[in-house]
């Protein structure tokens, strides 16, 4: 990040909050209003949401759980190459039954862990809406 007058407010504006929420959905920038409690100026700045990074327990089960996804989709597609080969040699349906199993239980695996984050994502919600 420079040093900017801009990226200096955004810096002290980020270091006083424990959780960040990023925009990833949408690449708008978006014009922020930050306020220097020590020389109570106030500094428009132009910043990106999407390039800030969360750093939860929740966003951290949120990417395991796409490389979860992603895994099984390969080495499921390899295992049925690989078992349908296999299969016309040595007439061995092993390799290929556990392709067709793999997929199933990598998709559950993703779902899984997808809803246990959004759920700790919606106690968070709510616990910060009670106090």
């Amino acid at each position: 990040m420079e040093n900017t007058p801009c990226s200096q407010a955004l810096r002290q504006e980020l270091s006083k909050k424990d959780e960040v929420k990023a925009i990833t959905s949408s690449k708008e920038v978006k014009k922020e209003v930050i306020a220097s409690p020590k020389t109570k100026e106030t500094t428009n700045c132009m910043f990106d949401e999407s390039k800030i990074i969360k750093k939860t327990p929740e966003s951290v089960l949120e990417i395991v759980a796409k490389v979860t996804l992603w895994l099984g989709i390969i080495a499921s597609g390899i295992l049925s190459l690989l078992g349908l080969i296999i299969l016309v040699e040595y007439h061995d349906w092993s390799l290929f039954l556990l392709s067709l199993f793999l997929l199933p239980i990598s998709v559950t695996t993703w779902a899984f862990l997808r809803v246990i984050a959004n759920i700790s994502n919606s106690l968070k919600e709510i616990n910060q809406k009670t106090k």
